[in-house]
């Protein structure tokens, strides 16, 4: 090996730091204290049964659910959200008011 490598070489000799674990404390501990949101699309092709262009998710941290729904437009969120709330309660039996955090990442247009 040269005495002097380029850098390079020096880092793809680099290991990386593992990440840690998340602390127990971050955790949900029960269904809906934590819910993650996303909507993905628009898709090219519309979904076989719908005229569905956009994917929206649920994701439930504590038992690990995720929630598929399929709608037409962004602005269809806010009802994908409500049929979401009644199927996890249903599902659960929690009341809505125990769900403590929504976490979405603010979608742009």
């Amino acid at each position: 090996m040269p005495s002097n490598p380029c850098p390079g070489c020096l880092f793809g000799k680099f290991s990386r730091v593992r990440f840690g674990k998340r602390f127990p404390e971050n955790l949900a501990t029960k269904p809906l204290e934590r819910v993650y949101s996303d909507v993905c699309g628009p898709f090219p092709v519309t979904a076989l049964t719908s005229n569905a262009k956009y994917v929206c998710l649920f994701i439930d941290e504590f038992p690990r659910y995720v929630f598929v729904y399929l709608i037409e437009r962004k602005s269809h969120v806010f009802k994908a959200l409500k049929q979401f709330v009644r199927e996890s309660r249903r599902l659960t039996g929690c009341p809505v008011n125990e769900l403590i955090c929504l976490q979405t990442d603010n979608g742009g247009v």
